[in-house]
């Protein structure tokens, strides 16, 4: 029998094969990989773990429970996706890249140490930011370094709030954060990736501009590996309940505003994240399984809003809503696969949105959050206005050179 493997690794180290191989070779090779770690995944059970000393500590490459089990599938499943819609992708660099995007997500998902994890947490950042620069104009360029630079100011406020809590607990294993300082600097850190209100400016500035693949890629695992870790630590946390609230009308809203097409879809990111938090910060079983429930579908329907505004934008060279127009009969596929997402991620009844969300309004209603039911309500409406305006500008408008 084959024993498992810690998730992370065959990503990055099926990286390290992808300059060795051409053509339909390397097609079938990027699909196999996540194949194989599917049923790796299939293999573990909570509890499983690979420890190994490092000076006098102990770290635990990965530890597995029924939480980080949730994600992993997730994240494996649209994975696969996204490596099929990138096929076509002639350049090694961005595979590489998305492997081990793929693989450090996993493996801080899978962490079962601070330390473990800040080196998964860094890698994200690192190996995401190259699915932005792959578009090689000025705008992603710049964007890319706006985006690196967050993320490593962000990874600076974990590796304090880490410092403090190992200094203080004299362990690098995950127990409790009694330390303020350590508490309050993990928790921005980690917010920085789940794209809490100040710290998101990076999303809206730098996903818009990623390539036509990478910004799917980017679309599925920084944000939702931030929405674990509060799940994981932060289950309870009054403020994360407000600020979810806060996030949730914040995105729509922006979204509303927007004629940049990924630009709209990045600021639904935000709101969507609002609810998996505000859910978190309820704290309560029914939070929380309603928070990953939300995520393991938000990574079904947003990646494939993504892929079909790359696919407006790789046909027709074109972002802006207002220079779209009649492409239902252009593009009758993505027409429809965008009105499945569309509905989705608005909740209508019968599709997985109205599944998670209903949870998520469900447990902030049983924890008498009153206030942060009503501005998740709120911004429910403001979901399906945002992709009223999307798909009737992009699909069933009026375009004379369609």
């Amino acid at each position: 029998m084959i024993k498992p493997v810690p998730p992370a690794s065959i990503f990055i180290l099926g990286a390290l094969l992808i300059p060795f191989l051409r053509g339909r070779l390397r097609q079938i090779y990027l699909l196999l990989v996540p194949v194989v770690a599917f049923f790796n995944l299939l293999c573990l059970t909570p509890g499983t773990t690979w420890k190994f000393h490092f000076l006098r500590y102990e770290l635990t490459l990965a530890e597995v429970n029924r939480l980080n089990l949730a994600v992993g599938y997730i994240f494996i499943i649209i994975g696969f996706l996204a490596l099929l819609y990138a096929l076509h992708v002639k350049e090694e660099g961005q595979h590489m890249a998305a492997f081990l995007y793929m693989g450090s997500s996993s493996g801080a998902v899978f962490a079962g140490d601070f330390v473990s994890l800040f080196i998964f947490w860094e890698m994200m950042a690192i190996s995401s930011v190259f699915l932005i620069w792959y578009r090689r104009n000025k705008e992603s360029l710049d964007a890319g370094f706006r985006y690196l630079l967050m993320h490593l100011f962000g990874g600076s406020l974990l590796l304090t709030g880490l410092v403090i809590h190992i200094l203080t607990e004299a362990t690098v294993a995950y127990t409790p954060l009694r330390s303020p300082w350590a508490y309050s600097f993990i928790l921005a850190g980690f917010g920085l990736n789940a794209a809490l209100i100040p710290l998101h400016t990076w999303l809206p500035d730098a996903y818009p501009l990623g390539t036509v693949t990478g910004s799917v890629f980017l679309s599925i695992f920084t944000t939702k590996t931030g929405v674990y870790v509060f799940a994981r630590f932060f289950p309870g946390d009054v403020f994360l309940g407000y600020m979810g609230g806060a996030m949730a009308l914040y995105g729509v809203i922006f979204a509303l505003l927007q004629n940049d097409t990924r630009k709209l879809l990045s600021y639904h990111i935000i709101s969507q994240l609002g609810y998996m938090i505000a859910s978190i910060g309820v704290g309560t079983e029914q939070g929380i399984n309603a928070s990953i429930a939300h995520l393991f579908n938000n990574n079904l329907f947003k990646p494939l809003l993504f892929m079909c505004m790359g696919s407006i934008l790789y046909m027709t060279g074109k972002s802006k809503l207002t220079e779209m127009g009649g492409l239902a009969r252009a593009m009758p596929i993505t027409c429809l696969t965008c009105l499945i997402a569309s509905v989705s991620i608005s909740g209508g009844p019968g599709f997985n949105g109205f599944v998670s969300k209903g949870m998520v309004i469900l447990a902030v209603s049983e924890a008498h959050q009153a206030i942060l039911e009503l501005m998740l309500r709120l911004a429910s409406v403001g979901t399906f206005l945002s992709f009223t305006k999307l798909c009737t500008f992009a699909f069933f408008g009026k375009n004379e050179k369609l």
